[in-house]
């Protein structure tokens, strides 16, 4: 990817809006995939995959593409800032832990939909809970936390923006370990 295309206004702008759409669609898909009740019972979580099968798999969906629109804005500030040779290892590799722990994460949503094994559904949920602690303790902070070095080096955004990022970066960093279902 070279540096001048990125460079243009419209390129920008496009980066500007896949990352919001990005975030959209993990939005929404927490909005649409609601989750079985607590403590359902292996009759009552086939009934919840049965009935909200379409809604599952949209949120699915929408939550293994996200991420990955989201990661494009990351590259593309990394390259804009000139900062490929220092952080682009550190961005790949925060980026490659996000969506991984996304995908699995949907491959559970997904997998709960299926009636055999019996355990499944529970199973599934179970796991897909204790893989959302890893968005805490690693996912989420890692492709962002080389972000704000970028942004405190160069002045492709307002340097004012890395205390929000950093904040919000630590916090969740603190938070993964008291992550409550």
């Amino acid at each position: 990817m070279e540096k001048d295309v990125l460079t243009s206004r419209r390129s920008r702008i496009g980066t500007g809006l896949i990352a919001i759409v990005g975030v959209l669609m993990i939005g929404t898909s927490f909005g649409i995939n609601s989750g079985p009740p607590a403590g359902a019972t292996e009759a009552e979580l086939i009934g919840f995959a049965q009935q909200h099968y379409r809604e599952v798999m949209w949120g699915a969906c929408l939550q293994a593409v996200g991420p990955v629109l989201i990661i494009w804005l990351a590259f593309v500030l990394v390259l804009l800032a000139d900062a490929g040779n220092k952080l682009m290892g550190m961005t790949l590799l925060g980026s490659v832990l996000l969506v991984t722990v996304s995908l699995i994460e949907v491959v559970f949503y997904i997998s709960a939909l299926f009636a055999t094994p019996e355990a499944m559904g529970a199973l599934s949920d179970e796991m897909a809970h204790a893989v959302q602690h890893l968005y805490f303790f690693v996912a989420a902070p890692a492709p962002f936390l080389p972000l704000g070095s970028v942004i405190l080096s160069s002045s492709i955004l307002p340097r004012i923006l890395w205390v929000p990022g950093d904040h919000i970066g630590r916090r969740i960093l603190c938070s993964g370990h008291s992550v409550n279902r």
